[in-house]
């Protein structure tokens, strides 16, 4: 994951959206698709998938003590009614579903998260934690279970179609002053005229009334603003997503304490199987419906 506080500042800005449309669950009626309609999003592989045998041993645990935190939508958070709710907690749902564990969840706040694994109190963190170095020094983590990539927000009325470097020279982009995002403009596209502002709220707004051309940032929280209110229904995501890992990061892991091995065999297998049942394709569907091209 990139930017843990760039993501929860712009989502706080489209809090709305996220409790309406996710966290009470609101969908789109289902019905009968025609043939003529497009498949189902496509949803990209974060990780290998390993074959499903050997199989690890799931009796080295009697309970999967679980940590998350309720404060980070829409991975985690809590409903009207005070329910846990949220990506994360979905994707963990399904993991002790799948390989029928005893699995108990609490909840923390995010700087308690690590303490409570190395002290021993949770086998397992599963609240977006970065797959930083800084991370890998502390916790063993599984595989990058989502990547969030850097993309353009552009007006629906822009005719910019590919965001390249050619395609926006000249053009007046906008980032978030002091993050990777506008490193990687400053390296990559020279020839446009790049806008720092100091906090989401500016940008999108730049971008909303149109004071800049595009606007460069993590694809999560523009996909949150785009379909709030905020955004008045004022743009559309270029096509072009950056993953390079140098300046967005290399993902979200599930941690546990260091050596723990059985228990991180547990959770990879974990994911390789709600991958293959299609499980972890639903969840990650609902909760980012805007495909990345």
């Amino acid at each position: 994951m990139t930017n843990r506080t760039l993501t929860k500042l712009l989502c706080a800005l489209s809090a709305l959206f996220v409790f309406a449309a996710v966290a009470l669950g609101l969908t789109a009626p289902t019905r009968a698709q025609d043939a003529s309609e497009p498949g189902p999003m496509p949803v990209p592989l974060f990780w290998r998938i390993e074959k499903p045998d050997p199989a690890p041993d799931l009796s080295v645990v009697n309970t999967l003590k679980i940590i998350t935190a309720d404060d980070y939508p829409p991975f985690h958070f809590r409903d009207k009614e005070g329910g846990l709710r949220g990506f994360n907690v979905e994707i963990m749902t399904g993991i002790c579903e799948t390989l029928r564990l005893n699995c108990e969840i609490s909840i923390g706040d995010y700087d308690s998260l690590i303490p409570a694994l190395v002290e021993g109190r949770v086998d397992v963190a599963a609240a977006s934690l970065a797959r930083s170095e800084a991370n890998m020094e502390k916790v063993d983590l599984s595989k990058p279970y989502y990547r969030s990539p850097a993309v353009f927000a552009v007006r629906l009325q822009n005719p910019i179609k590919d965001a390249i470097p050619r395609s926006l020279a000249g053009r007046r982009l906008g980032v978030l002053a002091g993050t990777g995002h506008e490193q990687f403009l400053k390296t990559y596209f020279g020839r446009s005229s790049i806008r720092p502002y100091g906090n989401m709220q500016e940008a999108t707004e730049a971008l909303r009334v149109g004071n800049i051309d595009a606007l460069f940032a993590d694809s999560i929280p523009l996909m949150y603003w785009m379909a709030g209110q905020n955004s008045r229904t004022c743009c559309r995501l270029a096509k072009g997503a950056y993953w390079e890992s140098y300046y967005f990061g290399n993902g979200a892991a599930i941690a546990t304490k260091k050596g723990r091995r059985e228990i991180m065999l547990i959770i990879n297998y974990g994911l390789d199987r709600i991958k293959e049942s299609g499980f972890y394709d639903r969840v990650y569907r609902k909760y980012f419906p805007l495909p990345i091209n």
